[in-house]
């Protein structure tokens, strides 16, 4: 799989798409050793922090089991619509202190404002996210950067998130720069691709 940072290198690739890039060489449903067969794809609309992109999502076959899995890009996950660094920025606005509902509104149009119904469930499921991804997390940091030098006294932040994201920053460990929620899900995802 490769990693897009955005939606903008993704739509780049899907211009002029090279396949082999994005196929699954093992079938995630029977465990098959082989590449899978292109099988189409569809779109999805994916909301960023001013825009609406429509992407394509591509799909492949399993020539064993028949399932039919889709390879979805980096900055947004199964059954979301709103990429993961809009949904950094709401959360990170709500650990400086805005409340969910005014960090929902701070959202411009057409994307938000976002409800705050929609702001707690971002939060419970980052936080267990979070909670999961812990381990791979400090491997990940420390294996690019071993003697990274915390911040300390006011300078450390206060809030999990904001302490992720300012050592996230400082190792960069997936070699480019993505967000902190984007890297947890590269972490937390062997494979993006997904049973339909």
């Amino acid at each position: 799989m490769v990693l897009f940072p955005d939606v903008q290198s993704y739509l780049r690739f899907c211009e002029h798409p090279d396949i082999s890039k994005i196929r699954p060489q093992v079938c995630s449903m029977c465990g098959t050793n082989q590449p899978l067969r292109f099988h189409g794809h569809y779109k999805r609309n994916v909301w960023c922090e001013e825009h609406c992109y429509k992407i394509i999502v591509f799909r492949f076959l399993c020539g064993r089991c028949c399932a039919t899995v889709s390879v979805l890009p980096s900055f947004v996950g199964r059954y979301q619509r709103t990429a993961w660094d809009l949904q950094e920025d709401v959360l990170a606005a709500c650990e400086d202190g805005a409340s969910l509902e005014k960090a929902g509104s701070l959202v411009p149009p057409p994307s938000g404002p976002i409800s705050y119904r929609t702001v707690w469930r971002w939060k419970k499921a980052w936080e267990l996210r979070m909670e999961s991804a812990e381990s791979g997390f400090w491997k990940c940091v420390l294996s690019v950067r071993p003697t990274l030098q915390w911040p300390r006294g006011t300078a450390r932040p206060k809030t999990r998130i904001r302490l992720w994201q300012w050592i996230w920053h400082q190792a960069a460990p997936m070699g480019m720069a993505v967000g902190l929620f984007h890297g947890l899900f590269r972490l937390c995802q062997p494979s993006a691709c997904f049973k339909n």
